[in-house]
């Protein structure tokens, strides 16, 4: 059997609560940044924490790679970089329509002795999107696609699908700030880029991981793309 073969996922879809978040820093005495816990199995108080946007690491962590595509896309196939989007900064981009194939991808060494990676990243669907997806791949095999829409009249009809894989969890987070005044403003008035956070917890698949990409779209990019962006790789023998 492989790795990715078996019992369905467990997945989890949320929204940020600001209000939450707020209470949380002030209780932990942390007001100058951002504080965002993602779950996994047991936590320990000072593990999955991200302040400002960087995550801190416990002994049991190891850092594989941190990537903001601020200075290019080194080592990613079929990898280009943009840094003219408002709002967004660097990003891994902006491609268009793939088949659905995995058309942009990289491999990664990961450490074999710890029993877990996490992996995030965030997806951006740029311009016009109408429930057109994008696929993760991982070591080869699409795991999950996500259906955007930046119209507001087909927002609620976005989906997530997975495969049914083992030992996987998934958590998708819909970054409230998306903007019709941020990105590339292609898709009109009536449009707005959205953006969401994927965090993947697998247990560990052995020395070499691959993470790809790829889109249902069809047209050019002037009309509508997508981009990633803030991929980290994590070794882990404390999933959270």
């Amino acid at each position: 059997m492989s790795f990715f073969s078996g019992l369905a996922w467990r997945i989890r879809s949320v929204s940020v609560d600001w209000s939450l978040t707020i209470a949380a820093l002030i209780a932990l005495g942390l007001a100058s940044g951002a504080f965002i816990k993602s779950g996994f199995g047991e936590t320990g108080p000072a593990m999955g924490l991200r302040l400002e946007g960087v995550s801190i690491l416990t002994k049991a962590d190891r850092l594989i790679s941190s990537e903001d595509f601020a200075r290019g896309a080194p080592g990613w196939i079929g990898g280009t970089t943009d840094e003219s989007a408002v709002g967004f900064g660097g990003i891994l981009g902006r491609f268009g329509g793939t088949g659905g194939e995995e058309a942009v991808s990289r491999t990664y060494e990961i450490d074999p002795a710890r029993s877990h990676v996490v992996i995030s990243f965030d997806l951006h669907a740029i311009d016009d999107w109408a429930l057109e997806e994008i696929v993760v791949f991982i070591n080869g095999t699409p795991v999950t696609r996500r259906s955007f829409s930046t119209r507001p009249d087909l927002m609620a009809d976005q989906m997530l699908y997975v495969e049914e894989l083992a030992r996987v969890d998934v958590e998708m987070t819909v970054d409230q700030t998306s903007s019709r005044h941020r990105g590339f403003t292609n898709g009109g008035p009536a449009t707005e880029d959205q953006t969401v956070h994927v965090r993947i917890t697998a247990e560990t698949p052995g020395e070499i991981l691959r993470i790809g990409f790829g889109s249902t779209l069809t047209g050019g990019i002037e009309t509508a793309s997508w981009a990633v962006d803030n991929v980290q790789i994590i070794s882990t023998d404390a999933p959270r």
